[in-house]
């Protein structure tokens, strides 16, 4: 099995930086082509691993919590600015959209931030379509690993307390999001799609009526599904992105 890899497009005269953070149980693919477009507008942009993630196991998944994942989300700020990038804009989707957030409210220097579907005001990940998407994910690579259908059901089982342990630790970190909400006051980037199968479609509508200090720029994607960096309106999320990002005072 093939993995997928973290990428790090490098532009030669860019002194911009972009970090890209992936949702859970997916890669840095969920956010590759919007990388190279990104990059061909002139922008370096990294998008890293989550740990836990591409791997060939799946109980990875749920052997990390969200702090494990705000600690990766820091590190991967970190290798920028020590690549010489002083400023820095952060955005993720999904969960990573999460752990964007938390980084911007965690970094006040971080020059813009945002999210794509991103469950931020979602209280409860666990009454959502989370869980079951995630016990397909399941089945599809067990099913790709060859294991048959009693084997993967002891499996679903057994990493069933794993995974309600993780989403809890997830919510528990949006319900801290959602408490320092007013200390974002940065340009900050919102998506979401009216075709979202896994949470709430007006999900960055309501992420946007709360961001009562940052500069918002909302942006509704009806004909999309939850990873609108892949979907139908890849194209248009990628125009307005470089447009919001174009219009950023950068110093450089």
């Amino acid at each position: 099995m093939k993995l997928p890899q973290p990428f790090l497009f490098n532009s030669e005269d860019a002194k911009r930086a972009i970090l890209l953070l992936h949702a859970y149980t997916g890669s840095a693919n969920d956010v590759r082509m919007l990388g190279r477009a990104l990059n061909r507008a002139g922008y370096t942009v990294y998008a890293p691993h989550l740990s836990g993630h591409a791997t060939a196991d799946v109980f990875d998944l749920v052997d990390f919590s969200a702090s494990q994942w705000v600690a990766d989300g820091q590190a991967a700020y970190e290798k920028l600015k020590n690549q010489g990038y002083q400023e820095i804009a952060i955005f993720g989707l999904s969960l990573g959209g999460v752990i964007a957030t938390q980084l911007v409210i965690n970094n006040p220097e971080v020059l813009a931030g945002g999210v794509f579907c991103s469950p931020i005001m979602t209280e409860d990940l666990k009454q959502t379509q989370v869980p079951s998407q995630f016990v397909q994910y399941t089945k599809q690579v067990l099913k790709a690993q060859e294991f048959n259908q009693m084997d993967i059901e002891r499996a679903l089982e057994k990493i069933q307390p794993g995974l309600e342990q993780t989403l809890n630790s997830i919510n528990s970190l949006q319900a801290q999001i959602r408490q320092d909400l007013e200390k974002i006051s940065c340009p900050f980037f919102i998506a979401d799609a009216g075709q979202d199968e896994l949470i709430s479609h007006q999900s960055g509508a309501d992420l946007n009526k709360v961001l009562v200090n940052a500069q918002t720029d909302y942006h509704h994607y009806p004909e999309s599904g939850h990873v609108v960096t892949v979907g139908p309106t890849r194209r248009q999320l990628e125009a307005d992105l470089i447009t919001f990002l174009d219009h950023l005072a950068w110093r450089n």
